[in-house]
């Protein structure tokens, strides 16, 4: 096992000698990532002007990216000879295996996780090794594509030892939030983490929200009420057009309200839940 941790753009590097027979012996180049071995190269028969033993060939291939940060890496060659005597040998040799242009990455990140703490939601990540880190930009995205930034959180700029780090966004209005973090050198250069989907529930009373949102048009409207009264659900799209208007007795403690919006074009629409003829509360629904 070769243990990555810590570098990342790795290039490997050896000589062989690949003799047999021309089509049915052959040498195949492949990699473990942990959890699956990969095909990387078929190789190529070596030239024998250097009887008997043949030319050293010199090889070289960048690793894929799973193998940057990654603690399982294994390098692994198959030959495969259908023994029927014919080629020359040796069949096949390596030497000089190298792992090379082992960059440290600036930021070895542990892990990145958020969770919902009363109506805000916690974000903490931690650091096993930084060098040159200036700092971090959270990003926030409601769709998951389109992402914005929203604090920024200094760097220690070089460690070696474990640094924890924690963002409380208060900023809340929908129920799904999608965050990833920007992490920038002092050199200005920057990489991204994994992205991380939290869903939000609202705790406060006649707060509602729509589970799944995003959606293809089928969702469920939740909200909590303290009272057994009449509802007013209304519709609206981006022009503020009137698109449906349900009426609904609530009771006392969570309400689930099925809605098929699926006849809608996709887009971004309102839905606002009304009682006693005063707006509580409008939830943005994006249909895709």
């Amino acid at each position: 096992v070769i243990n990555c941790t810590g570098y990342s753009s790795i290039t490997l590097d050896f000589q062989y000698l690949e003799n047999g027979e021309a089509n049915d012996d052959q040498a195949t180049l492949h990699y473990f990532d942990g959890n699956n071995w990969l095909f990387l190269h078929n190789l190529n028969k070596t030239s024998g002007i250097c009887s008997p033993l043949g030319t050293w060939s010199a090889f070289s291939i960048n690793l894929p990216p799973s193998a940057d940060n990654n603690p399982y890496v294994k390098i692994g060659i198959n030959w495969t000879n259908d023994a029927d005597g014919l080629g020359s040998d040796p069949s096949f040799a390596i030497d000089n295996i190298q792992l090379s242009a082992l960059t440290p990455l600036p930021v070895e990140l542990l892990y990145f996780k958020g969770n919902q703490n009363n109506n805000q939601i916690v974000l903490n990540w931690e650091t096993a090794t930084e060098i040159n880190n200036d700092y971090f930009i959270v990003e926030r995205s409601d769709d998951g594509s389109t992402f914005y930034p929203i604090t920024k959180v200094e760097g220690f700029g070089n460690s070696s030892t474990n640094i924890r780090y924690e963002f409380i966004d208060k900023i809340i209005k929908q129920s799904y939030y999608y965050y990833r973090l920007k992490q920038v050198d002092f050199n200005g250069t920057f990489d991204y983490s994994d992205v991380i989907l939290i869903k939000f529930i609202f705790k406060n009373p006649d707060q509602g929200i729509l589970i799944p949102n995003p959606t293809t048009g089928i969702t469920t409207l939740q909200f909590q009420s303290e009272l057994n009264d009449e509802h007013t659900i209304v519709l609206y799209n981006q022009l503020s057009q009137q698109l449906k208007l349900t009426s609904y007795r609530a009771y006392n403690g969570t309400n689930s309200l099925p809605f098929d919006f699926s006849y809608l074009n996709e887009g971004i629409y309102y839905l606002h839940i009304i009682r006693n003829k005063t707006s509580i509360s409008t939830q943005k629904l994006i249909i895709y």
